[in-house]
């Protein structure tokens, strides 16, 4: 599938404990939208979390285009098998586990609930629960791939890999898909190919 390029206008919710900025990666010289969240612990306690706010696209080996089209990498990111997602991320970043996935989704209602809000607002998302992009995190469906087999779920789901370990051959990958609510699977390690969006250290 090659993709067009277009404009496209998001809408975006402002909230007092969400700050947008950027980061460039100075291997490759490629710029990420970047969100911190401010997490409140107790009346005293708040801490932060900065999340890349569009999927990775740093080309390593075991690494991925949609469909195999260099120009879907510039508009999607890469798909990472699990050992390379580990080791993709800039230093000063890293692969979120499931603990990271869980605290986004507790800022926006919890694992139930989070999915409509890390959605973006664009049209290629289908089904019955459209994205607000309220988190302005901005996840696209843009699928997955299965090495040696292909490419699925173009406007259909976003996958993105978990650092957490399942067991010797599967790791956790999170789905936002036609639901509210997210998704925990079991990815395969060696195998499945999924977007990696990076959480700074």
């Amino acid at each position: 599938m090659r993709l067009i390029l277009v404009t496209i206008v998001l809408f975006q919710f402002s909230a007092a404990a969400q700050t947008v900025g950027s980061f460039t990666d100075q291997r490759d010289g490629y710029s990420y939208k970047t969100v911190t969240y401010e997490i409140k612990h107790s009346k005293d306690s708040i801490s932060t979390m900065t999340w890349m706010a569009q999927n990775l696209n740093y080309k390593t080996e075991s690494s991925y285009c949609y469909d195999d089209y260099d120009s879907n990498c510039e508009i999607m990111g890469r798909l990472y098998i699990w050992s390379a997602a580990m080791k993709a991320c800039p230093d000063g970043w890293h692969l979120p586990d499931d603990e990271e996935w869980r605290q986004l989704a507790d800022l926006f209602g919890g694992v139930k609930s989070a999915a409509k809000h890390l959605k973006s607002t664009n049209e290629l998302w289908k089904g019955a629960t459209k994205g607000t992009n309220k988190s302005l995190f901005a996840a696209m469906p843009y699928g997955h791939g299965t090495v040696g087999s292909g490419y699925f779920a173009f406007s259909l789901n976003a996958t993105f890999w978990s650092a957490t370990t399942i067991s010797n051959d599967r790791a956790s990958d999170w789905v936002l898909s036609d639901w509210e609510r997210m998704i925990r699977y079991n990815g395969h390690k060696a195998t499945a190919a999924n977007s990696v969006r990076c959480i700074k250290d």
